[in-house]
């Protein structure tokens, strides 16, 4: 670019200086986690593909953050996350590498109905357990590829089953490659991480009226905190829109009503005895399956309840109402993707100290 000073015609000054104008999308590297499939009973051997690989640079901090989506992500959106992410990031004078992964859940972009993918709950969540081998064995392959980097994870909502399933495949390897984890807003059972959290009154009335469903969830992950070097800290928000709240016309719309309306799905052939699960009156013996389509749980989300220990590390848990006042409107579930830069210095402040704590 030359910019030059004239005065009368006359060119009085001129200088020049170089532009490297990016795509933003292409300072990061992407991640498609693959071989998802909605079979029954199914393959849980997910895989992965890199693409926009990112150059090596000396300067940069040797730092990895790996973002994980949650549920309905179509492509615009879960571009538009990664990419106000990162941007959010720099700006709070991150200069690591950044990560996104794409798994497969079932958005708008699977239908030309658009209000069929809000009807696709449970079938996302048992996709995101079917993505947790892949991201597992891509963590590993990040880390030969950087080994001497540090490797942190944010997963938002539904990711945070993403995540808990590729942890738990970890720990059974024996591996820790992740040093520190936020499960921010997590859309799983508080239960999955601490067996000793509360029941929640609303979800065991639901058990109750009924013959019951399988208590899964709970204990699922065992001491997954072994998979981890460093802490799992919990972002959470109790007036969660998606989570605890949501109410759209009087009619609950929030994970919750999702645990107490549809397990067992009844619609895709779930039913229980209160000790099994069976499809089509098949019985079903995969708690990655059972969990999705059968089990309610008995306790609140994690990203909706204040004080979830166990594999979690309660002292650093932080309250997002406190924080950043994200409060009940269902923009809030994903506030830190949509609100502007200036409201959320308070969120990426928190969420780079939580994941790269001062030395």
């Amino acid at each position: 670019m030359i910019l030059t000073i004239s005065r009368n015609g006359t060119n009085v000054a001129s200088t020049s200086t170089f532009l490297d104008l990016r795509d933003v999308k292409d300072l990061f590297e992407h991640v498609l986690i693959t071989n998802i499939t909605d079979a029954t009973p199914a393959s849980f051997a997910s895989a992965f593909q890199e693409s926009n690989l990112v150059d090596n640079d000396p300067t940069e901090d040797k730092k990895i953050i790996a973002y994980v989506h949650g549920w309905r992500m179509g492509e615009w959106d879960y571009k538009s996350f990664s990419e106000t992410m990162f941007k959010r990031l720099y700006w709070q004078g991150y200069r690591g590498r950044f990560v996104s992964i794409r798994w497969p859940t079932l958005s708008k972009d699977d239908y030309f109905l658009p209000i069929n993918d809000f009807l696709t709950y449970n079938r996302s969540e048992f996709r995101a357990f079917k993505s947790g081998q892949g991201v597992s064995i891509y963590f590993n392959h990040l880390k030969q590829r950087f080994p001497d980097y540090s490797l942190n994870v944010a997963s938002h909502s539904m990711g945070g089953i993403v995540m808990m399933e590729a942890l738990k495949r970890d720990l059974g390897l024996g591996r820790a490659n992740v040093d520190n984890y936020v499960i921010m807003q997590g859309a799983l059972p508080a239960h999955c991480y601490d067996t000793n959290y509360p029941n929640y009154n609303l979800l065991v009335e639901a058990e109750q009226r009924s013959t019951g469903t399988p208590d899964t969830y709970r204990g699922y992950l065992g001491a997954v905190s072994q998979a981890v070097n460093g802490k799992i800290v919990d972002f959470y928000n109790t007036n969660d829109f998606a989570l605890a709240t949501g109410n759209l016309q009087g009619y609950g719309v929030s994970w919750e009503n999702n645990q107490i309306d549809y397990k067992p799905d009844t619609g895709l052939g779930y039913t229980t005895d209160g000790t099994n699960g069976f499809k089509n009156s098949v019985l079903v013996t995969d708690k990655r399956e059972i969990m999705p389509f059968v089990a309610r749980p008995l306790s609140k989300a994690v990203g909706a309840g204040p004080d979830v220990g166990g594999m979690i590390f309660i002292t650093g848990q932080v309250d997002l109402t406190a924080l950043n006042n994200f409060r009940g409107d269902k923009s809030e579930h994903s506030a830190e993707f949509n609100y502007n830069i200036q409201r959320l210095w308070p969120f990426y402040h928190s969420l780079l100290s939580t994941l790269f704590p001062p030395q």
